[in-house]
């Protein structure tokens, strides 16, 4: 399973923390005990300068055999051992070093600090060697303390750290989080930006957060491709919509060319012949219409003349365009709208959005079927449905209806034709009435078309 970008940088985020916390806790840990052994080893230290001094002063008062001295200490053993070098090996009886090793280290001279195990106690011993004036060795002091107080510190050190170490790294993946919230918050922005734009709309650009940094580059980027897109946009619908005032003008010629031809005496080839190329002109005018009004749709030049208006009137003209379109369809279209009721509004526009809708119903309603056109007026809303029948539409391609020239063909059949631009159409008419336009549908159950209007 592949993580997410914030997932990444979340657990990359809180992984480092929490290495860097164990490191932490690791160091506080070595340093604990380093510093313990220091301040012990400064204890015993103190312990045996005080003895060194006045044995260095006044050596002759040792005895051949060595000393074993009592010394009252805070640390147990309570005893400093003192030998003389010169009569080693101790004879039996004699004080014994409480470190051999560490004790022949220090009559060579050195200082030494040792761990060892005296009578069944781990022991920190100390051995300095006591020198005369003229820096001959006379004697070696040993020193020690048990280190079950220094292990008992380090016990509690160790208890503390594992009792604050999740309260640490729970505050640590808390601030693993929120910085990552946090570095996100451009990414955010851009996506929202992202978001409202709309092919409608590309004179919109992101925000640029600044920085010369990857999110900047991004950002930047991306404006530069909406720039082109928009310039590309601009160009099409300039082309659509001059294409089809163009082809306005020959096909109206072609029209009416054929319609003055039928009106004279031809064969039954000729005639035939005629009127297949006048429905050609009449469906290629509809279909260039259609263009030129979706361009003007999507430029925002729709003009919208709007005047009071008895809601019947319209609709029945809507049905009497529709029926025109499909003389042989049979499906019944009834009516559930209030009596008198007015509106304010473009008849023209409301004409030709319903004209569009019905017609769709009626191509994919059966002949045993109905078409149901009702109204209901509320105090701010004027709503117009739509219902069929008919085939219905599979909810994979709802999303993407209205699209231009996008027909479902799994889901409705192509027997009737249709270029595609009807439902473009319709929403392009509710965008310029302010009102909203929803689709809804099941296979084999039909298919429900809302419009909504402020009144």
């Amino acid at each position: 399973m592949s993580l997410s970008v914030r997932q990444k940088i979340l657990w990359g985020n809180a992984a480092f923390a929490a290495l860097a916390l164990l490191l932490f806790t690791l160091a506080v840990r070595f340093l604990t005990a380093k510093l313990l052994h220091s301040a012990l080893d400064r204890t015993l230290f103190d312990q045996a300068l005080p003895l060194a001094q006045p044995l260095a002063a006044d050596p002759p008062w040792l005895r051949p055999g060595g000393h074993r001295l009592p010394v009252p200490l805070p640390f147990s053993p309570d005893t400093v051992t003192l030998i003389a070098p010169r009569r080693l090996p101790v004879r039996r009886g004699g004080p014994l070093p409480l470190s051999q090793r560490s004790f022949e280290r220090a009559i060579q001279g050195e200082l030494v600090y040792a761990d060892e195990e005296v009578e069944g106690w781990p022991v920190r011993i100390l051995s300095m060697p006591v020198r005369a004036d003229d820096g001959t060795i006379i004697a070696v002091i040993q020193t020690g303390a048990r280190l079950t107080s220094l292990a008992i510190a380090l016990r509690g050190v160790d208890q503390a750290l594992l009792l604050l170490s999740p309260m640490a790294l729970l505050i640590t993946l808390s601030g693993a989080a929120l910085l990552t919230h946090r570095a996100l918050a451009p990414v955010r922005a851009l996506t929202d930006a992202a978001e409202q734009l709309a092919a409608a709309d590309l004179t919109r650009r992101l925000p640029e957060p600044g920085g010369d940094d990857e999110l900047d580059r991004q950002a930047k980027v991306l404006n530069q491709m909406l720039a082109r897109l928009e310039a590309s946009f601009t160009r099409q619908k300039r082309f659509t919509a001059d294409a089809s005032h163009e082809l306005r003008t020959p096909l109206a010629v072609i029209k009416a060319t054929t319609s003055l031809l039928l009106e004279s005496e031809l064969s039954a080839p000729q005639r035939q012949a005629l009127t297949g190329a006048d429905e050609a002109a009449d469906r290629a005018a509809r279909l260039v219409s259609d263009l030129l009004l979706l361009a003007r749709t999507e430029n925002g030049t729709l003009p919208v003349v709007r005047q009071k208006v008895l809601l019947s009137e319209p609709i029945a003209c809507a049905i009497t365009d529709a029926r025109a379109l499909h003389e042989g369809l049979a499906a019944p279209v009834l009516l559930d709208i209030p009596e008198n009721l007015h509106v304010h509004t473009d008849p023209q526009l409301v004409v030709r959005l319903l004209s569009n809708l019905i017609s769709n119903a009626l191509r994919h309603t059966p002949a045993e079927g109905k078409i149901v056109v009702e109204a209901t007026l509320d105090t701010t809303t004027l709503i117009l449905t739509i219902t069929d029948t008919g085939e219905g539409i599979a909810p994979e391609h709802l999303e993407k209806l209205g699209h231009p020239f996008y027909r479902p063909d799994t889901a409705r059949a192509r027997t009737h034709g249709g270029a595609g631009l009807g439902l473009s159409l319709c929403k392009g008419i509710v965008t310029a009435l302010q009102g909203e336009l929803k689709v809804e549908s099941k296979l084999s159950q039909g298919t429900r078309v809302t419009l909504i209007f402020p009144l």
